[in-house]
């Protein structure tokens, strides 16, 4: 699965309906100006031909004007916009219902399992139905809303299918398409719901409108527009449902990727054929409706494949009568094999975290107690500091002067932490660190600045930034920079092979080297595989380079400098990269983290590879 030509494929569909939006909208004022000025005309106005100007004009300024209005207003807040719009309930880790309790399992499992931090979770608990869908603007602000009837009938193994299904839009960048469609819908129901209070503009005492005052005239000077405006709303709407079927069995496709199990999917999905109603009952914006998981078909444009073409597209061996107890494997705990840590100190709001007996191996061998506490804002927060604490006693005493300096108790927790954590294998920690986002999204802009500023005050703190740390760096400042929009917006601004050349070769000669003598060397051999494969990607030679003397920020600005780069040149430099570091026989932790650290910063799907 390639995600990254999945993603430009997204921004190709949203290019697309910007495209129709501008002919539509055109359209659009032309129309309504010729309504206007013809029936202008007719009345025996002598200035109709200046009405049909300001008609249009005024129709095209409305358009406009409500379009970028919702766009801005998408940029400042992202999936939190439409999240006040929608309603639901906010699940967090402090839950006692076991179905939600399951549900935040399967998405912090896939959060795991694919890379991606996990969304912001809402329940719709009136929901009856099983279905699901995900909006937001991009990765780092993703909210996933779940139905009641979802969590309450899937069993593990379905409802995880269900949940990768989700991770799958946000991996291929379907968010930003339900951001544009959003936006460029409301642009054309503005005329309706502006000319509704021209038409009718008196209201009765309990604020509703009087529509037995209408004025008659403009009503028949107006009504042309809804079937100019409409006929361009159905043109966008048209397209989305082109889009929506093509991206949704993109979504199935990775969602078979990232649990490797094509059966719990299929499951879902036939449940969801044999319910009686699929679809939501609450009204949602048309943009949540074009991912919803379990939509029906029914309809006259038919905007979703059904659960019968999904199934035979992503699963051929499936068959209609495939019984209920062959779909979906029964899971069993196995002992935990780590060291029981002790629980962390409790502090504010933290819940209590007692390790249960006997110890149970969930998330990957995740012990369970550090799930728990990446639920929680502030044993979140310590989490990420114990990860960035030195191991070095002569730099831990810097380290934590800068902690007190936040809070005089917080020095002990974190020490704590540390030493608990010391013998979780690296992968483990970075998946930590990715678990603890969603919870760090809860304590506010201005607290996560004074955050990330200690953070990067204790990486700094012992003069050296080793891989270990600028992964764990990269993944939750990536994340969480864009959701509290702290950094400037990252477009793309390198599109051709020579302009990140040097930072590609860099990484390869890095991810190719081996220690001789004492000095770190770059071995021919792998560097050929990392640069052939390059070459056959997207046709540019590396070249390389000595990295004996390679400091890890130089690492980390070749790292934000492929960030910005087209999605063909980052998927042809990590796929490279992999390359390079599977040919290794000899690769270690070093090397790891270095993928990790630029999969964390160019959104690319990888599975943090745990140690059961």
């Amino acid at each position: 699965m390639d995600f990254f030509a999945n993603q430009e494929s997204s921004r190709k569909a949203t290019r697309n309906l910007t495209t129709l939006y501008v002919i539509a909208t055109a359209a659009t004022a032309v129309g309504f100006g010729a309504v206007c000025g013809k029936t202008s005309q007719w009345f025996g106005c002598p200035i109709h031909q200046e009405i049909g100007l300001l008609s249009a004009a005024a129709v095209l300024i409305t358009i406009l004007s409500a379009t970028i209005h919702k766009a801005l207003q998408w940029k400042k807040r992202g999936g939190e916009a439409l999240a006040s719009e929608i309603g639901g309930k906010r699940l967090v880790g402090t839950q006692t219902d076991t179905n939600i309790l399951k549900l935040l399992n399967t998405v912090e499992e896939m959060a795991i399992s694919s890379g991606i931090p996990a969304p912001v979770v809402y329940l719709l608990e009136n929901e009856s139905c099983i279905n699901s869908f995900v909006v937001g603007q991009e990765p780092s602000d993703a909210i996933l809303y779940v139905t009641r009837g979802a969590i309450d009938d899937l069993s593990r193994d379905e409802l995880q299918g269900m949940v990768a299904h989700e991770y799958g839009h946000i991996a291929n960048g379907d968010l930003a398409i339900t951001a544009r469609v959003i936006s460029l819908v409301h642009g054309y129901l503005a005329i309706p719901h502006l000319l509704i209070k021209i038409i009718c503009p008196k209201t009765s005492s309990s604020g509703t409108r009087d529509t037995h005052g209408c004025n008659c005239l403009p009503l028949i000077l107006f009504s042309g527009v809804f079937l100019v405006s409409g006929a361009g709303l159905i043109a966008v709407i048209l397209i989305s449902s082109l889009i929506t079927r093509q991206r949704d069995y993109l979504a199935d496709a990775s969602a078979i990727q990232f649990t490797r199990h094509p059966l719990g999917l299929a499951s879902t999905l036939k449940k969801i054929s044999t319910q009686e109603k699929s679809d939501i009952e609450q009204d949602l914006p048309f943009g949540c409706t074009m991912f919803v998981f379990g939509a029906e078909t029914d309809c006259v444009v038919k905007s979703h494949l059904s659960p019968e073409e999904r199934l035979q597209k992503v699963y051929p061996e499936w068959v209609s009568d495939l019984a209920p107890e062959r779909t979906v494997a029964s899971q069993s705990s196995a002992p935990a094999a780590q060291t029981t840590p002790p629980p962390l100190p409790q502090t504010g709001h933290a819940p209590p975290l007692e390790m249960p007996a006997p110890t149970i191996a969930t998330h990957h061998g995740l012990p369970p107690v550090w799930i728990e506490a990446t639920r929680d804002t502030v044993n979140a927060g310590t989490l990420i500091l114990a990860l960035l604490l030195s191991t070095d006693e002569k730099w831990t005493e810097a380290q934590m002067a800068e902690i007190s300096r936040i809070d005089p108790s917080m020095p002990d927790r974190v020490s704590e932490v540390a030493t608990a954590i010391a013998s979780l294998p690296s992968a483990s920690k970075l998946a930590l660190a990715n678990l603890s986002i969603p919870a760090l999204r809860e304590i506010g802009k201005d607290d996560y600045i004074r955050f990330r500023s200690l953070a990067e005050r204790l990486i700094a703190s012992d003069g050296r930034v080793d891989l270990f740390e600028l992964a764990v760096s990269k993944i939750f400042t990536h994340s969480l920079d864009g959701y509290y929009k702290t950094g400037a917006s990252k477009s793309i601004k390198y599109h051709r092979v020579d302009q990140i050349k040097q930072e590609a070769s860099l990484l390869i000669s890095l991810l190719a080297s081996r220690t001789a003598g004492g000095t770190l060397e770059v071995d021919t051999s792998l560097f050929s595989t990392g640069d052939s494969h390059f070459q056959q990607l997207c046709h540019g030679e590396l070249v390389s380079m000595p990295v004996h003397e390679t400091t890890t920020q130089d690492i980390s600005d070749a790292i934000d400098k492929i960030e910005l780069a087209s999605p063909k040149l980052k998927s042809a430099i990590f796929a490279s990269c992999q390359k390079t570091l599977q040919a290794d026989p000899q690769s270690h932790n070093n090397k790891a983290e270095l993928i990790y650290a630029l999969a964390g910063a160019i959104d690319c799907p990888i599975a943090l590879g745990l140690a059961g």
